[in-house]
């Protein structure tokens, strides 16, 4: 089933879980996969036990004797340093100790070699021990609850159909409890089947990642890191490319796994729930009751339908062995697809799928047969027709099948009825009409039934279209069980995983079933693709329903035709053979409905990633036809057919910063992500960016012209990484040698000019000094799309680029291109015409109106001198002549010409790569000179007018570049920034050119040296009967033009100053509409806030000043007014807190009551409130003193105190234990930490 079935419009991958699918019906294909897996995954725990065991008894032990060795010969390789000592060598201070240290060092280098060569233990390593926990062990675990639910479901399966119906123990009652019995087991073992699949697809991951992690242990011995701190010297680094892709490949993997969790738990469900609702047993006990069984209800009457129906699943059948001969009942699966029934079985091995004949509909009969002593069983009568591997034309083979339940058997009976009915209502000479009564042979040895039961060798036959794979292609399994072709390894054609995965599936890609049609279910597909249809993914769009009627009058075997065989060019490589078929069964046999398949040969494959976002990645393995991109994608169960056609792509860029990454662009804009590994993905970039340019020109290239240019490339990248390495491994620069300059590539001074980019140069260079005036500008398209923008069949660049052409005409005419022979060198040009409406004033005047001549038209010819492919195009124009007022006549030449933006650093780094550039630069050459009117040759003394006319004509050229840009401008916008050159081709055409070339000497045209001018490059100047000149300036348009202009520049200039006020006015104005709504909203809810705290403000300030105001009005009526303070005997009383007085002297307190007497107080006052102002001032006094002398006594306190504290810390610094020890001492330094606190305390 499929977690993502969106629709393929959608551009989302259509994925589907073909595992998972064949488990959930329990199919042959499921059966022999997980069985040939099991082999595998017993031969890989062989291979861990033997190289253990050799590891641990043998290799180890032989190790360990050559250490010994080895040693022994390193002491005995030198003298000894102490024999050298004695008076040996002359050298007696210094050569002992040499011959010490090298023998040291040597010794320790051939130790790293050694343990090199030793390795690290594999095989008790973390690695392994990773992917036995990991991997090994869960897999063994599904396995073991596989193995117990599969075969006590069988058992009992079996069990529960031999029972005998004529026994009186069996009723419908116990029938149903059975059924329900077993469809509870069957539950179990779908989900047993679905878990088990699962983990078959972690544990092929995780041994990559073992394989990897062991081979990255390995190689990290190889590397060598001397002492002094030099750099690492890598002893293997031929590994270091392969590995690198190795390694993103099993990363990219486990994260694409990991991130399609969910969608494997989402298709297991799926699986199992579809399952679920076509086994679960009916309620009504009326279904389980053999005696109420009514053929009347086999078949539905009122169905009507136009389409074979599709039925396949288990069915017992009956058979003989032995001599004599024995009755068994054995299961097989049978289908019935597109008027065809067939069976497939189990091989005896188990490991792979095999198949019987396969029937028309219209050669069997079927009927209930009740009289089998087993329920639910059907008769089919099988006529032998006109198969030719049959003697006796007139035998019929009987069948006996046996159903599950009532339900399948009414379902098997109405499939044959209905299938039978439909057929026969269709034309006779369509397919499917003429297949209903053919038998069809297995069409390859290997694949057919090899078991021995009577009725399978009936049902199993082999006619002349039966051949051998083993015999045609020479093959073998050797070691492991693996396919050898001939003397090669089925591994050295890069076989890969495909959904169903048996003994049998490498050599079904040997088979060209693709050709015939797979109009039914077959072995070859079934070890592929499995029993399911799949035709509805199929990705051919030219398809023939099988049951559209034959445009041949007479009916024809054309699906089963063994003469239709894939026949290959002789140039065509064997490995691509391989990869072809390969190709062709992976995408074409699952369709069904196919009766003839395009003619599309495999160029190459490689494999990569697909990232349909940041988060997904699919592993998929992609083929390039001449036509089509298709990619296959088999990722932890999940397969996705694509493809796409180069017509809808337009670009292929390598990624600049991933080194295997490469983007692919489709018309749309759709940009497809590519990560490709194990091949060059720049040279997988350039092939296709290669086919797409040939199919946008229209040029389709032989497929030997194909793998010739393929040939080329991969030679470039060889080259270019043959000289990275050198480039790598060398210290110095690899140009050293050649130029002067630094030693380090990123500080390069000097680089090389090759003699073909000199030449050019130069050219160029002298174009610049010879010509009156030149314009240059850089295009982000290379050369070949710039050159279609300009000169291509649909481009509007010319005339609407001319300054002299009218812009709005409709009477312009751009002809195709000619080949065209010159006189001089007779080398062969191109050429065209161009025609246009002359408009001399650039549309500024109506120049009709002022005309004094009839040139209206005006005709130029452009010739292509020389192109060099997607490197240079230089092109040619015919001169114009323009007549000025008191001036001779001005001759205007043009020359255009396309190249390479030159970058030096891509020149020193690939001046051997014949890959194109991404940039262009467009040139505009102008030579401006007036010709003498007797001899017609160019004059240098010019008179004042025509300096000015001439600067006229260098500045209008400009503008007309400026012209030339803006449509450049144009188009670059319109096709985006990808694929430029194909959306060139295609929006602007091609460069149509007549195959005719004509020879200017036939047409009796002259060209001589004075028509083309200073311009030597120019060898053709045609259109030489026209006139004297081509345009015409009168005094009266220049005039006009003058007095317009200045007219102009007048308004212009008060236009100007109006648009300034005006703009001032409205820009104020627009920036005060343009403030956000909620700015305006903060501010006035500002504003609000600060009007009520002002306003608060407000009140308290004249609140202040009021009453400031009142008290100075009071103060001034009042007269001087002095404060004093002054202190009673109470308040003394209260800061002394003490008097001299008892308080029990009953005379002072009398005399008290006495003092406060109202009628004797005022005696006092005044002198008392003098002494209480004098008792005021004595105290402040007295209190400040207080405090001076406070402050004084606790500085210098806290002084004594810190000294003490310093004393302490640095007696627990230096005597520690003293001072831990000792109570005294620290009792002593808490007290003054303490007492330091206080006092600091207190000072503040």
């Amino acid at each position: 089933m499929a977690p993502l079935e969106e629709h393929h419009n959608q551009r989302q991958l259509r994925l589907i879980s073909v595992a998972f699918k064949e488990a959930s019906i329990d199919s042959p294909s499921f059966r022999a996969t997980v069985n040939f897996f099991h082999t595998r995954v017993d031969i890989f725990e062989e291979w861990i036990d033997k190289s253990m065991a050799f590891y641990e008894k043998k290799y180890t032990h032989s190790y360990d004797d050559f250490k010994r060795t080895q040693n022994s010969l390193l002491s005995q390789l030198l003298p000894s340093p102490s024999m050298l000592s004695s008076g040996l060598v002359s050298n007696q201070g210094y050569t002992p100790s040499l011959v010490s240290n090298f023998l040291f060092d040597f010794t320790e280098y051939s130790e790293r070699i050694i343990k090199a060569l030793k390795g690290n233990d594999i095989l008790n390593s973390t690695p392994l021990s990773e992917l036995i926990s990991v991997a090994i062990d869960p897999y063994k675990a599904c396995r073991k609850s596989f193995d117990y639910y599969q075969t006590k479901y069988d058992s009992m399966l079996s069990t529960f159909q031999a029972a005998n119906i004529r026994e009186v123990s069996i009723d419908p009652e116990t029938t149903k409890n059975d059924t329900i019995h077993i469809f509870t087991l069957q539950k179990s073992y779908i989900q047993a089947s679905l878990d088990l699949i699962e983990a078959i697809y972690t544990l092929r991951l995780q041994i990559d990642k073992f394989l990897l992690d062991t081979m990255n242990n390995m190689k990290s011995d190889s590397i060598y890191s001397p002492k002094d701190g030099s750099r690492p010297l890598d002893l293997m680094p031929s590994m270091n490319e392969y590995m690198k892709d190795y390694t993103m490949w099993v990363q990219n993997a486990i994260d694409g796994a990991r991130a399609l969790e969910r969608d494997i738990e989402n298709a297991k469900k799926q699986a199992y729930e579809y399952t679920l609702s076509h086994i679960t047993p009916s309620e009504d006990i009326n279904d389980y009751d053999i005696r109420t069984i009514s053929t009347n209800t086999f078949v539905d009457q009122n169905i009507h339908i136009n389409k074979t129906p599709e039925k396949s699943g288990w069915l017992f059948m009956k058979t003989y062995v032995g001599t004599p001969s024995r009755e068994i009942w054995v299961n097989r699966w049978c289908f019935l697809q597109n008027g065809v029934f067939g069976t497939l079985l189990l091989s005896p091995s188990k490991t792979y799928v095999e198949e019987t004949d396969k029937f028309g509909i219209f050669l069997t009969n079927i009927r209930y047969k009740p009289e089998e002593y087993r329920k639910f069983c059907f008769e089919m009568k099988i006529f032998n027709g006109n198969n030719s591997a049959s003697q006796d034309k007139r035998k019929m083979i009987e069948l006996v099948f046996q159903a599950s339940s009532l339900k399948e058997l009414k379902s098997w009976i109405n499939a044959f009825e209905t299938t039978r009915k439909v057929v026969s209502q269709l034309d006779k000479n369509s397919l499917n009409y003429e297949i209903a009564y053919k038998r069809f042979s297995p069409k390859y040895i290997e694949f057919a039934s090899s078991t021995t039961t009577k009725i399978d060798q009936q049902i199993t036959t082999f006619d002349d279209t039966t051949e051998s794979l083993f015999q045609k292609y020479k093959c073998a399994f050797s070691e492991y069980e693996v396919l050898s072709v001939g003397s090669e390894k089925i591994f050295n054609f890069q076989t890969i995983i495909t959904p169903i995965s048996t003994k049998m599936t490498n050599l079904a890609f040997l088979a060209d079933n693709s050709v015939y049609g797979s109009y039914c279910t077959n072995a070859v597909v079934a070890n592929i693709w499995g029993t399911t249809y799949w035709s509805d993914y199929s990705l051919i769009l030219s398809t023939v329903p099988m049951n559209e009627e034959r445009t041949t009058s007479k009916p024809t075997t054309r699906l089963v035709s063994p003469h239709d065989k894939i026949i290959y060019p002789k140039f065509y490589p064997n490995a691509m053979k391989f990869y072809d078929l390969q190709f062709k069964n992976l995408f074409f046999s699952i369709d069904q409905r196919l009766s003839k398949i395009t003619e599309e040969f495999l160029l190459f494959k490689f494999d990569a990633f697909w990232c349909p976002n940041k988060k997904q990645k699919f592993a998929s393995t992609c083929y390039l036809t001449q036509y089509n991109l298709y990619s296959f994608i088999n990722s932890v169960g999940f397969i996705c057919l694509t493809k796409v056609n180069l017509d809808d792509l337009v670009s292929i860029e390598k990624d600049k910063a991933t080194r295997t990454l490469i983007r692919i662009y489709d018309s749309s804009g759709l940009q497809l992500r590519v990560n490709v590994l194990f091949t060059d993905p720049e040279a997988v970039a350039l092939k296709l960016q290669y086919l797409l340019e040939k199919k946008a020109s229209g040029t389709n290239d032989s497929i030997m012209e194909i793998f010739a240019r393929f040939s080329e490339i991969d030679k470039e990248m060889e080259e270019k990484r043959n000289l990275e390495r050198a480039n790598s491994d060398s210290s110095e620069s690899v140009y050293d040698s050649q130029l002067v300059g630094s030693k380090h590539d990123h500080e390069l001074t000097f680089w090389n000019i090759t003699k073909e980019s000199a030449e050019l140069l130069n050219k160029r260079k002298m174009l610049q000094k010879e010509s009156s005036v030149y314009f240059s500008h850089n295009y982000d398209i290379p050369c070949k799309g710039l050159m279609h923008l300009l000169f291509g069949d649909e481009s509007q660049a010319f005339p609407k680029s001319l300054f002299l052409a009218r812009k709005n005409g409709t009477q312009h005419v751009n002809w195709y291109w000619k080949q065209k022979r010159t006189n001089k060198t007779g080398d062969v040009i191109l050429s065209r015409k161009i025609e246009f409406v002359v408009d001399m004033t650039d549309n500024f005047l109506t120049t009709s109106k002022y005309s004094d001549n009839n040139v209206e038209e005006l005709s130029l010819e452009q010739n292509i001198v020389k192109a060099i492919d997607n490197k240079y195009y230089e092109i040619d124009q015919t001169p114009v002549r323009i007549k000025l007022p008191f001036a001779r006549i001005m001759k205007i030449t043009t020359k255009y010409i396309i190249s390479e933006a030159y970058d030096p650093e891509k020149s020193t780094s690939e001046n051997k790569s014949k890959s194109p550039r991404n940039g262009s630069c467009f040139q505009l050459f102008f030579n401006i000179d007036f010709l003498d009117c007797k001899s017609g040759n160019p004059v240098k003394d010019l008179h004042f007018l025509e300096r000015v006319y001439l600067d006229w004509a260098i500045h209008f050229a400009g503008t007309e570049f400026f012209l030339f840009r803006k449509v450049i401008r144009f188009y670059l916008e319109k096709m985006g920034k990808h694929g430029k050159v194909i959306k060139a081709m295609r929006l602007c055409g091609l460069i149509g050119v007549s195959d005719e070339a004509t020879n200017e000497t036939e047409k009796h045209e002259v060209i001589t040296e004075k028509d083309i001018g200073t311009n030597k490059d120019v060898n053709v100047d045609p259109i030489v009967d026209r006139k004297q000149y081509d345009a015409r300036y009168t005094l009266n348009i220049i005039s006009k033009v003058l007095l317009k202009r200045l007219v102009y520049r007048v308004s212009n200039l008060f236009f100007f100053l109006f648009r300034v006020i005006i703009s001032l006015f409205l820009g104020s104005s627009t920036v005060v509409q343009s403030l956000n709504r909620y700015l305006l909203f903060g501010l006035l809810l500002s504003i609000i806030v600060n009007l009520y705290l002002s306003g608060r403000s407000t009140l308290n300030f004249w609140s202040v000043h009021n009453a400031e105001k009142k008290f100075n009005n009071f103060m001034s009526d009042s007269g001087k007014f002095t404060m004093q303070r002054s202190i009673k005997i109470d308040d003394l009383d209260l800061l002394t807190e003490y008097l001299a007085i008892d308080e029990n002297n009953r005379a002072y307190n009398k005399f008290q009551e006495y003092l406060h007497d109202i009628d004797h107080d005022f005696k006092y006052k005044t002198t008392r409130k003098d002494l209480a102002v004098k008792r005021n001032e004595l105290l402040v006094e007295l209190r400040i003193l207080q405090n001076m002398e406070r402050e004084l006594v606790q500085g210098e306190y806290k002084r004594f105190l810190l000294e003490e504290v310093d004393r302490c810390e640095q007696a627990l610094r230096e005597v520690p234990d003293l001072f831990t020890n000792d109570e005294n001492i620290k009792s002593y330094c808490e007290n003054c930490n303490d007492e330091l606190t206080r006092v600091s305390r207190l000072l503040l």
